[in-house]
């Protein structure tokens, strides 16, 4: 099935990959970025553009919406983010899929919404605590909107230049394998992760208190 897929953030190396994947599948992409190379409108910024973003997405017929905002600074106890840094952590992770998909749910053209989480969002801890609550309050956010169709699909590590820095853990993915399993996951709908391997951990990180998650993470760096 020929799908028309919506990036937005459309300028990350996971994105990239996905639009590359799809254009073997022959899917039509439409792209949204700050970064106007990788964008196929001008916006100034997202908050700043919604009235842009809202005529040109109404105008995609069946539309699937890929959400791939993300933003991390933080890899205690080798990097702490910045005042700064934790406002654009919350802004990119939380605030603008949000508000756009609050914004953008007024359409009737849109099929389905996808957003790119974390097992980070299970349980937010030291190692990573404001990117994880930023993900973790995007989740539920979603979940109380009334949306027709949505995936909240989560990850663990996927190398990329955001990820630089942090050790690799089990399960870490590359950009072609993140961007392979997008597709692969594509039907499935609310709250689900990547591969049976991240749902075993998210399991696992369910069930172990937040003071020995930390413990072991800080041991081991």
């Amino acid at each position: 099935m020929v799908r028309n897929y919506l990036i937005i953030g459309s300028n990350s190396e996971l994105a990239k990959e996905f639009i590359n994947l799809n254009a073997i599948n022959k899917n039509q992409i439409y792209r949204i970025s700050r970064n106007f190379n990788n964008s196929d409108i001008d916006i100034n910024g997202y908050k700043e553009s919604f009235d842009e973003i809202f005529n040109y997405v109404k105008n995609i017929p069946n539309c699937y919406i890929v959400f791939f905002n993300g933003f991390i600074a933080e890899n205690r106890p080798i990097q702490y983010p910045t005042d700064k840094e934790i406002i654009s952590t919350y802004k990119i992770n939380f605030q603008i899929p949000f508000l756009l998909t609050v914004r953008l749910n007024q359409l009737k053209n849109v099929e389905k919404y996808i957003f790119i989480s974390t097992i980070a969002a299970i349980k937010p801890r030291f190692k990573n605590y404001i990117y994880g609550n930023a993900k973790k309050m995007l989740e539920q956010s979603i979940q109380t909107l009334e949306l027709k169709n949505f995936l909240i699909l989560r990850f663990g590590k996927i190398n990329t230049s955001m990820s630089a820095g942090h050790k690799d853990i089990i399960f870490t993915l590359n950009k072609e394998e993140a961007a392979s399993l997008i597709l692969k996951n594509m039907e499935k709908e609310g709250v689900h992760h990547a591969n049976i391997g991240l749902k075993i951990v998210s399991i696992i990180l369910r069930i172990l208190p937040i003071k020995f998650i930390n413990y072991v993470e800080k041991s081991i760096n």
